[in-house]
């Protein structure tokens, strides 16, 4: 369980990262690079962090898997309420970042909106 909460950490930041560099390429507006580029710099150092606090969410960090050692443990539960929090409110603004582009398009309005409906749908 230990390995799998780094992991998922790690899983998840690279996805967002990739998601990030697609819109970067594929929308070349200065206002979507600059949200690409400070979102990913957020994402790097914020799920950074949620794996130091998975790390040392125990002192000794043994203590972790070893329930035998004296050990001194903040509520790792709160610290993944808070990951979650940030994931959604994160998923979320990555499916909103393209519509605006979405509904640029030289397209009429109802494909417009079968698209923008697509990838909300896939973003759900």
């Amino acid at each position: 369980m230990y390995v799998g909460h780094i992991m998922t950490q790690a899983g998840i930041l690279f996805t967002k990262l990739s998601i990030l560099v697609l819109y970067h390429r594929l929308f070349p507006g200065r206002g979507m690079r600059l949200a690409c580029i400070s979102l990913g710099v957020f994402f790097i150092l914020f799920y950074t962090a949620a794996v130091f606090a998975v790390i040392f969410q125990c002192t000794p960090v043994q203590a972790t898997w070893r329930l035998d050692l004296d050990a001194k443990c903040f509520d790792f539960v709160k610290v993944l309420y808070a990951i979650a929090a940030v994931n959604i409110a994160t998923d979320i603004a990555l499916c909103l970042m393209p519509i605006d582009h979405f509904l640029k398009l030289q397209l009429p309005r109802k494909q417009k909106i079968v698209l923008s409906v697509l990838f909300m749908g896939g973003g759900v």
